[in-house]
């Protein structure tokens, strides 16, 4: 199948906010629209929202429908330049098998995210040839702190035209990650200290930070089923298939 590359980004166009995975409701316990707003607006794009983006249900995420309402619209507005996922989870799979794929291929637009969306996007390439982003959320852009490297590379990449040059990062302190019987350990690269006992201290605490994810693994446990915690924080593994899917052409319009 042939690839296909959607053009990059110009100042003035229009970023469609959707959530494949959790809502939007969730993340807005933690209101950082003020951050989010300001450094799209200082990169002249603009922000919209899918119509279900503050849908939450039980699972802290939306309907089949509704998500696949959002994504489906996204791609048809011929005014939407790109689409940037809300935020990771663990459900984007129940998605694979509504989604329109020649309507995809038909309207081809940035489309960024990571984590949970790697399943959305191995999808999207496979069935369409069209290139995702692996990149930030639009959760990460509202990142107190260390966010700088992030956006430099996120602008050089959406905007730009020129090759991308990709470097080995410097090799790791080598040390032991589990402590001896009585002994601490420190990560010098966040300041963080844990005790034998298990607790930690250092001077990253309560910030957010980014860190990196095995997306080809994430994305094979996507697909092979789905995970999510009850709200004491236990874990309950469901396969994908005792979870019936919708009617879509009946119930997403």
């Amino acid at each position: 199948m042939e690839l296909i590359f959607p053009r990059k980004l110009n100042q003035g166009d229009v970023i469609r906010v959707v959530a494949p995975a959790r809502s939007r409701a969730m993340v807005m316990e933690h209101d950082h629209t003020d951050i989010i707003g300001a450094r799209f607006a200082e990169l002249g794009l603009t922000l919209s929202y899918g119509r279900h983006v503050d849908e939450r249900d039980a699972l802290d995420s939306s309907s089949i429908a509704s998500r696949i309402a959002d994504l489906h619209e996204a791609f048809a507005d011929p005014s939407v330049a790109a689409i940037l996922t809300v935020i990771g989870g663990y459900n984007c799979n129940e998605l694979l098998p509504f989604l329109d794929w020649e309507l995809i291929r038909a309207n081809p637009k940035i489309l960024c995210g990571y984590s949970d969306i790697t399943a959305l996007q191995n999808a999207v390439l496979a069935r369409t040839g069209l290139v995702t982003y692996s990149g930030p959320h639009w959760s990460t852009f509202g990142m107190r702190d260390h966010f700088e490297q992030t956006l430099e590379w996120f602008t050089e990449v959406m905007f730009g035209t020129a090759p991308i040059g990709l470097t080995p990062a410097a090799p790791l302190e080598r040390r032991s990650l589990v402590p001896r019987p009585g002994q601490a350990r420190s990560d010098p690269q966040r300041g963080v200290v844990a005790d034998p006992a298990g607790h930690r201290r250092g001077k990253d605490r309560g910030r957010q930070s980014v860190h990196p994810q095995p997306a080809a693994g994430h994305a094979l446990h996507a697909v092979s089923r789905r995970r999510d915690t009850d709200r004491r924080g236990r874990l309950r593994i469901t396969p994908c298939h005792l979870r019936q899917g919708p009617d879509i052409t009946a119930s997403a319009s």
